[in-house]
């Protein structure tokens, strides 16, 4: 049984490796390109059908090949027996190669400009290349004993554990800032496709990066109340699952950009996504009571990717966008990290009040208040937003100044999360406000 999955699972691989160096020729030579084109055409008329029909019949024939190379992947994965070097090897090569796949279908079909030869022929020969090193690499491994496998692992989640593992909450946000900044670029609602496709890449590149960093986090995020509960350090999940899950998003979010919008707004979800999962979440996060000041500046790139994907340039007002949320985070996320405070001392994260203490954190919460409120009132100067929003802004400000100011002087609990909780809905609201008088 297992020797004829083995078998199953190569056959797939190897089908669908032949259908991206078949692309793969035909996006090299310009002759094959246009050959394959006229026989498509021909083949069409013999069959009495349209070009475009045998293409979707390729693209389901391809899609089918790649799920089932992905389920017996997973299906192998999730039992632990794969080193997560080589998992993340492989999950990258199966995502380029669907990435790769689609983008030639796009190219033959539309010819895009934004999206050019150049690009295809990148993304399958990276697909093609990292299939063949993890091939490489795999040959002779195998699981160690006494790894776990099955239900042992955590594998078998249920679909509210992989939501679950995207941050629903905090990509809501961010896919409100997204859209937001698409609004206030256009000057208005942009056209439907455009906003469907950039809302599905920045879910899924939201949603990516933070199954990544649950998985960065999991042995931290067992040892505090509040992520105790998590499908990683409560076991409903195997880590391997968050792996493939995270990184495929992370691809999907990429290449849904740069196929259906544009190039630049892919290139800075990719930023966001690099700056959160390894910057932040690797490097900042367990050393520096500044991870939250420094790693604010990737919960403020959704700003710029939703400009981006209305215009097809960032500039000055986009900035100002990224800076709002930028200096939003620290005052947040501290009044958070007062909360549970004895919970990231025992995880071993040097937050502000872990290494600080409370005084000089409510302190700090004061001071970047203040100064997210003073930019907001700025932001009409650099043409965002007008009276309304200039009103809007000053009511929600001085909301927030208050309940900073409260936690400043009277300390404790309650006030701290009077003020998480408020500042939420104060981001939330001022972006509205901003769209609101887009529209009047």
């Amino acid at each position: 049984m297992e020797r004829r999955q083995l078998n199953r699972d190569r056959g797939l691989a190897a089908g669908f490796s032949l259908v991206l160096l078949f692309m793969l020729a035909s996006s090299i030579s310009p002759s094959f390109h246009l050959e394959l084109t006229d026989a498509l055409r021909s083949f069409s008329a013999l069959l009495q059908t349209t070009p475009a029909t045998l293409q979707l019949i390729f693209a389901t024939l391809g899609t089918v090949l790649w799920l089932g190379q992905l389920r017996s992947f997973s299906a192998r994965a999730s039992s632990g027996a794969m080193h997560e070097g080589l998992l993340v090897l492989c999950t990258t090569g199966l995502g380029l190669g669907f990435g790769g796949f689609i983008a030639w279908l796009r190219w033959t079909a539309a010819e895009s400009v934004d999206l050019g030869r150049m690009f295809v022929l990148l993304t399958l020969g990276s697909a093609l290349f990292i299939k063949g090193l993890a091939w490489l690499l795999a040959r002779g491994m195998v699981p160690a004993k006494g790894e776990p496998t099955g239900a042992a692992a955590g594998s078998g989640g249920s679909f509210r554990d992989y939501i679950l593992l995207t941050k629903p909450v905090v990509l809501a946000l961010l896919l409100v800032t997204t859209l937001a900044a698409m609004i206030v670029a256009a000057g208005g609602m942009p056209e439907p496709g455009l906003l469907a496709w950039t809302m599905l890449g920045g879910a899924l590149s939201g949603g990516g990066a933070s199954a990544l960093n649950q998985y960065i986090d999991r042995n931290r995020d067992g040892k505090m109340a509040r992520t105790k509960r998590r499908p990683l350090p409560d076991g409903r999940l195997h880590p391997n699952e968050a792996i493939i899950f995270g990184t495929l998003l992370c691809i999907g979010g990429f290449f849904s950009l740069a196929i259906f919008v544009n190039l630049l707004s892919a290139l800075l979800a990719l930023i966001g996504m690099i700056y959160y999962v390894i910057f932040y979440s690797m490097v900042l996060k367990p050393t520096t009571t500044q991870n939250i000041v420094i790693g604010g500046g990737a919960g403020a790139i959704p700003p710029l990717v939703g400009w981006a994907a209305a215009v097809g340039e960032i500039n000055m007002p986009a900035f100002f966008l990224f800076a709002l949320v930028f200096f939003w985070t620290p005052p947040h996320f501290w009044a958070l990290a007062l909360l549970k405070r004895r919970d990231y001392a025992r995880a071993g994260v040097p937050m502000l009040p872990v290494v600080h203490g409370s005084n000089e954190t409510r302190w700090q919460i004061m001071l970047y208040t203040v100064q997210v409120v003073a930019l907001t009132l700025l932001l009409p100067l650099a043409q965002l937003g007008g009276q309304i929003y200039f009103i809007a802004a000053l009511a929600l400000g001085s909301g927030l100044v208050f309940y900073a100011w409260r936690l400043y002087r009277v300390g404790g609990n309650q006030p701290a999360y009077r003020m998480y909780r408020y500042s939420s809905t104060y981001l939330a609201l001022i972006f509205a406000a901003l769209v609101l008088d887009t529209f009047l």
